[in-house]
């Protein structure tokens, strides 16, 4: 029998059965706490048929109570049998049988109570531990008897968890070692509730942070943490074990939340630096030793006439006063949302933290049951243990793409289960040999989103500045992203940003993309006027660097910084390409290589990481710089020193390299440069740590490249390794000597990394450009270079050497698009542009140039004046105009400039395309978010319009697309715009040319679609997994159907293709098992599938 303190009451409680001799030891000990008899309720649980046998006997044990137990109360299936029974002996007894309506009695009882007892038998039943623990903040669940059963390991956040069904996460132990400990709010997408007991016991923790919804601190679980110098403590927080922080002896302050009900047992005994702890304002139950052997000075913080002041006062600890924040009921943070929900016949629990485990569906449901992705406003996140038991009629469970876990034993083998679909990436999974045989999932690859997240309160603490009184309501929820940029906010965002800065129409773009709060340098209104949550800080930006550095200093990832004047996203290319063969490997998507960026992808490490691969750009002075004070990485690339953003450098080309050089300065001892010898300056730069040179033309380098041989977009060429005198050939999806260079850095990373050989050489031949960086691309039937996500002198030729190097048709031409290289230029602007166009003029084999810009327009001049074919405008109307009315389907094309001139827009309207969307800086400046009828469409200047997104959880069935909006077209319906809804009818008008890539991706419920004339292209995986659709008719005029584009139609049985497709990708058709495809005889579409898919029915029209 156990006896404590909680929460201003005393709980008894046993883990025997009741039985005569427990219900008097138990009155026993009752009495002896001198209670009132109106304070003491008395629970037994496990009321087995062996109990109910006895229970004449408890119920004379229980009249022996003088003056009696204020309420008896019998719990679980038999509670109506064993009250029948006591009646007969004229004993009053409440029945209870759910779960709920007993954690809301013992609630009641503790509001209604001076000084609540409450007296348990068979404490250690599930549900009866959990009615307590979520009434009082306990713990009792993680010693009831089915938790090991219902509990998933799952290691996150330099930690092990058990996910326990029913109850929420658990924090188990550290996993590796670290120093500054955060815990997550969620564990596989369940709430973090409890720390188990010596959880991180005498680690040389120097800090601990935790968030809501945690609700308790097991005992010991920080003790002999003599490093242990801050703690954050969530508002949610009930309950401070025995000893929980007991001999952490560098601990100086601590502020512990008003929810705070129990401070158990010597639980900042021996902490003898501790001087001040704020102390909870209301009913709170504070063990007689809790702070024995703190600071001689040590002072309580304490709201007048509180329960905690009365305690200090008993003790002659010294108090200050402070101001109470908000009103507390006696048990904090009650009442919690932990309910239960029941929709279309299935029982769902909220958890805290408010996410919903499916738990108990009725006993007759249809064979194939489809879980929705929140009911009532709440998240589905997982199955619970036991959801499909033996007499479940469940054959087919289809689970949304919201679901992150399922429990241990959630599917019985005795079940009729034998399919389970997955629609999102699931996170854990639990035991059960069902389970383990029907859900596809790899531990290694399951996405860790619970890396480490802050809340504003941890974020506060950091950067040593007060919490606002009116944020505590949010203090403790966590944050997804930390911005300082547009483009870089989202969901559940705090961001970064100087007042003058945030316009109300800023606000408002940067709190529909989720924002919730800033951290600013003055008060912050919304359109309406409304003020905005802010935190004042003199320097945001700074703020956000520091936390990034911090964020960066979590993980031991080996990073890997690659920077230079052109090549550097090539390089960075190949590198990850090369590590991610054997090392689970991060890195910068594109071109993303700001500041800003940097700070993005610094939260997206995590435990798994091996190894971070990030490009850093010198847009200004000093921003190389400050990213490496937060990379302060392993190892850095420098690819060569050219023009590119020499103005903001005011033309110092010394400056410019200095800046990227800062690299150097943030690596630790062991870091190693990676510099390319083949650029001059760079053979000379001084750098301090261990260099590895590499090159082409040099022979004098640790690694060099020769035999080089290019055709048809491909290099092939020897990489020859000096100190092994390893020779290695190597093969390079794409073209340029420039990407040797490239690769011959990749190798050298590499062999640094202790990546195998053949490994390297995979990694590299894995490379190909794509989206709008060197991508060698089909469209409409014919090939076309888009390399135009940026520019420089040196690239443009490299360009030209590969659109050269292409084959054409003996009717055809080679076309090249040139625009303005960059806006950073400065003074030689036009000296760089007229050289450009004295260097093209000698291209032989390029029939005719299109200039593009009013840069360009001086290259345009050299060429003209050397005889040269060449179209020059500054309209792009008119441009788009000439191209289309120029180019033949034999003619191969390239497109070069730089990223400000939006060449994707052009390539875009001509073709059908969708890469626009690959133009992130594109979208930002020139795209406007408008909503018509619920759907997010996007108007892009000089484009068009973008159908961009109808969220999942709308329940329409029916989508009409509008023709125009705001007298503007629409032309796209976007990258993953209707995927995974319930949309069972759609109807595309024209003048829509392009289905991008997953529009409508397992939007399983789709039976009918409508496309117009003008489509052009069917992007990759455009109607993947649509399971519904049985016929589809693409319009004449339709040229390109992408990668996989109807892969997983499993019902489509007619497929009608146009006599102008002429571009099919692989895998269009897989797993499309039932499908007759209808197709004009001899058309590009007959011989491809002839060829491809044999097995398919094939009728010729």
């Amino acid at each position: 029998m156990h006896k404590a303190r909680v929460a201003g009451g005393t709980i008894v409680e046993t883990k025997d059965y009741p039985n005569p001799d427990v219900v008097a030891d138990m009155t026993d000990s009752v009495l002896a706490a001198g209670s009132s008899h109106s304070d003491s309720v008395l629970v037994l649980g496990g009321l087995t048929r062996e109990v109910l046998k006895e229970h004449r006997s408890i119920v004379d044990a229980i009249g022996a109570m003088t003056p009696g137990w204020s309420k008896v109360i019998a719990f679980g299936p038999k509670a109506k049998e064993f009250v029948g029974l006591a009646s007969q002996s004229g004993l009053s007894v409440t029945p209870i049988v759910g779960r709920y309506s007993l954690r809301d009695a013992i609630v009641s009882h503790w509001k209604s109570s001076e000084s609540p007892i409450l007296a348990v038998a068979s404490s250690r039943g599930p549900n009866l531990a959990w009615a307590i623990d979520d009434a009082l903040g306990t713990a009792f669940s993680l010693k009831a008897t089915s938790t090991a059963r219902r509990s998933t390991r799952v290691v996150a956040s330099h930690s092990e968890f058990d996910l326990v069904s029913g109850f929420g996460a658990v924090a188990v132990r550290a996993s590796q070692e670290c120093r500054e400990l955060v815990l997550p709010s969620t564990v596989a997408g369940m709430g973090l509730l409890a720390i188990r007991q010596a959880a991180y016991r005498g680690l040389a923790l120097t800090s601990a942070m935790m968030s809501a919804p945690l609700r308790t601190i097991g005992a010991s679980a920080f003790r002999d943490c003599r490093s242990l110098s801050a703690v954050v403590l969530p508002a949610t927080l009930t309950l401070i074990g025995s000893r929980s922080f007991q001999d952490a002896t560098q601990l100086t302050q601590v502020t512990i939340p008003d929810s705070v009900t129990t401070i158990g047992p010597r639980a900042f005994a021996g902490c003898t630096s501790l001087e001040q702890v704020t102390m909870p304002s209301g009913q709170v139950s504070i063990a007689r030793d809790a702070f024995d052997g703190c600071h001689p000075n040590l002072r309580l913080c304490v709201v007048e006439g509180s329960p905690a002041e009365k305690w200090a006062q008993r003790r002659n600890i010294s108090v200050c006063r402070r101001s109470a924040q908000v009103d507390q009921s006696p048990l904090g943070t009650y009442p919690h949302d932990t309910r239960r929900i029941r929709h279309k016949g299935i029982e769902y629990r909220v958890l805290p933290g408010g996410m919903l485990e499916a738990w108990n569906p009725a006993a007759k449901l249809p064979r194939v049951v489809s879980l929705p992705a929140e009911v009532d406003g709440h998240p589905v996140r997982g199955i619970g243990s036991g959801f499909v038991d033996s007499h479940s009629t469940i054959e087919v469970l289809e689970l949304p793409p919201t679901i992150t876990w399922i429990s241990s034993h959630a599917f019985s083998p005795e079940s009729r289960l034998s399919r389970v679909r997955l629609s999102g990436p699931l996170q854990a999974l639990g035991e059960g040999p069902t389970a383990e045989q029907l859900v596809k999932y790899n531990a290694d690859r399951a996405r860790d989103v619970d890396s480490v997240r802050l809340s504003l309160r941890m974020i506060c603490s950091l950067l040593q500045i007060e919490l606002p009184s009116s944020l505590e309501y949010m203090a403790d929820e966590s944050l997804t992203t930390l911005s300082a940029s547009m483009l870089t906010s989202g969901k559940d965002g705090l961001h970064f940003s100087r007042a003058r800065t945030l316009t109300p129409k800023t606000v408002g773009r940067l709190t529909s993309r989720g924002v919730r709060a800033f951290v600013s340098t003055g008060p912050i209104r919304s359109h309406d006027g409304m003020p905005i949550p802010y935190v004042y800080h003199p320097d945001p930006v700074g703020a956000f660097e520091k936390l990034c550095a911090w964020f960066a200093s979590q993980y031991s990832a080996r990073t890997i910084a690659v920077t230079g004047s052109i090549g550097k996203t090539s390089t960075k290319e190949m590198i990850q390409r090369v590590s991610s063969t054997t090392r689970r490997t991060l890195f910068s998507a594109k071109n993303q290589n700001g500041l800003l960026q940097v700070g993005r992808y610094v939260q997206k490490l995590t435990d798994k990481t091996e190894v971070y691969v990030q490009e850093t750009g010198a847009g200004a002075p000093r921003l190389v710089e400050r990213s490496a004070r937060i990379l302060r990485p392993d190892a850095f690339v420098i690819t060569n020193i050219g023009l590119n953003h020499i103005a903001k450098y005011g033309g110092d080309q010394d400056r410019l390299l200095a800046d990227k050089l800062s690299l150097d300065t943030y690596m630790p001892d062991s870091g190693v440069a990676f510099v390319n010898y083949d650029d001059p300056k760079l053979r000379t730069a001084e750098i301090n740590h261990r260099i590895l040179s590499y090159g082409v033309d040099s022979r004098d380098t640790d690694y060099w490249a020769e035999d080089i041989v290019e055709r048809s977009g491909q290099l092939e060429f020897t990489i020859v390794e000096a100190e092994s005198d390893t020779r290695q050939d190597v093969t390079v999806h794409s073209y340029g000597r420039h990407n040797v260079s490239n690769a011959v850095a990749a190798f050298a990373v590499g062999r640094w990394l202790r990546i195998p050989l053949e490994k390297i050489v995979e990694g590299i031949a894995g490379y190909k450009g794509e989206g709008l960086r060197q991508n060698l691309t089909e469209i409409d039937g014919r090939k076309v270079l888009v390399d135009c996500y940026n520019s420089s002198e040196v690239a443009i030729g490299s360009t030209a050497d590969a659109l050269q190097s292409l084959p054409v048709d003996t009717a055809g031409r080679r076309i090249y698009v040139v625009a303005d290289i960059d806006d950073k230029l400065g003074d030689i602007t036009e000296e760089v542009h007229r050289r450009v166009g004295r260097e093209l003029a000698g291209r032989s084999e390029i029939d005719r140039f299109y200039l593009f810009g009013p840069h360009a327009a001086w290259a345009a001049e050299e060429l003209r004046s050397r005889g040269r074919d060449v179209v020059g405008t500054t309209d792009r109307e008119q441009l788009n105009e000439r191209l289309e009315r120029d180019l033949t389907d034999r003619d191969v094309v390239a497109f070069k400039g730089g990223q400000q001139m939006a060449l994707s827009i052009t390539i875009d309207r001509l073709f059908g395309t969708a890469f626009v969307l690959s133009d992130g800086d594109v979208l930002e400046e020139r795209g406007t978010e408008i909503a018509d009828d619920g759907v997010q469409y996007r108007l892009i200047d000089e484009y068009g319009v973008e159908l961009r997104k109808v969220k999942p959880e709308d329940e329409r069935t029916q989508l009409d697309v509008v023709s125009t909006l705001q007298g503007h077209p629409v032309l796209m319906i976007g990258r993953s715009a209707c995927a995974r809804t319930n949309i069972k009818a759609v109807r595309i008008p024209g003048p829509v040319s392009t289905i991008a890539q997953a529009a409508f991706f397992q939007a399983r419920e789709l039976e009918e679609i409508e496309l117009p004339s003008t489509l052009r292209t069917i992007g990759s995986s455009a109607f993947n997994g649509c399971s519904s659709l049985r016929e589809l008719v693409i319009p004449e005029g339709a040229t390109t159907i992408g990668h996989r584009a109807f892969y997983r139609c499993v019902n489509l049985e007619r497929l009608v293709l146009p006599s102008t497709v002429r571009t099919i990708e692989s895998e269009v058709l897989l797993h499309c098992n039932a499908l007759t495809v209808e197709c004009p005889a001899g058309s590009y579409a007959e011989q491809f599938l002839r060829q491809e898919y044999p097995q398919v029915e094939l009728v010729s029209v």
